[in-house]
């Protein structure tokens, strides 16, 4: 997890001014740490036996695939561009695999790339929804403008924890 999933995730959060910026690398490390003991064991599966054979993880392979997604993320970062460093990284393993003759191409095409299109694609479904339906119409009643609903505390945990959820899922 870098910036490209940092802003994002708390850019609401801290542009409500709902939490500070000070606070926000200590949750987004708890958060990154609590996503790697939850879901760190199936990605480094995906990444390291159903992409490419286990076989073929060299030191030189490895340092190989981590300099590339160094430097794409440099030039990503540079450009001012943000970027997936996941997708970056399994791609750079992707290419591995196909200097190899190895790849599954199952788990890439039918699995990892389609969940890149679908879910962003879901996430702007629900996004337009809530905001058409639920949003707008509390807005034109004037709800959403008072200062008690603002300042009400659980709301603001709501928000808090939707800004978390998304980085312990993402390792």
């Amino acid at each position: 997890m870098g910036g490209s999933g940092t802003a994002p995730a708390f850019s609401a959060a801290y542009g409500a001014n709902i939490i500070r910026k000070s606070l926000i690398p200590g949750l987004f490390g708890i958060m990154v740490f609590l996503g790697a003991i939850l879901a760190g064991k199936g990605t480094t599966e995906t990444m390291g036996k159903e992409l490419l054979n286990p076989e073929f993880m060299s030191f030189s392979v490895v340092s190989i695939i981590l300099f590339s997604v160094s430097i794409a993320m440099l030039i990503a970062n540079l450009a001012g561009i943000p970027q997936s460093t996941s997708q970056a990284t399994v791609m750079a393993v992707v290419a591995a695999a196909l200097y190899f003759d190895e790849l599954n191409t199952n788990k890439l095409f039918l699995e990892i790339i389609p969940a890149w299109f679908i879910l962003p694609i879901i996430s702007f479904i629900i996004c337009f929804l809530v905001g058409k339906y639920i949003y707008k119409p509390l807005r034109r009643t004037g709800f959403t403008m008072s200062k008690k609903v603002n300042d009400n505390f659980i709301l603001k945990g709501i928000i808090v924890v939707m800004s978390l959820f998304p980085l312990g899922l993402t390792m």
